[in-house]
């Protein structure tokens, strides 16, 4: 789920706070499907979590409905 480049998020953070277990990951928030897959992987392979950080920073100014039917932001 990690796109190339962007494991250097995860070495910053590592770095920054002196925490090793640190795992990113990536997730397409356009539609349902990405974040039913990103969830069911959690629950497979992470037996505990500690801190969630999300960030979907993005806003459209005209309505673009989703694949499943919500709005697109």
């Amino acid at each position: 789920m990690v796109e190339a480049g962007t494991d250097r998020f995860g070495v910053e953070i590592k770095e920054a706070t002196n925490f090793v277990n640190v795992e990113l990951f990536l997730v397409d928030l356009a539609s349902y499907a990405p974040v039913d897959a990103f969830y069911e992987k959690v629950e497979r392979e992470v037996p505990r979590l500690d801190i969630l950080v999300e960030n979907a920073a993005l806003a459209q100014v005209e309505f673009i409905p989703t694949p499943d039917g919500w709005e697109h932001q």
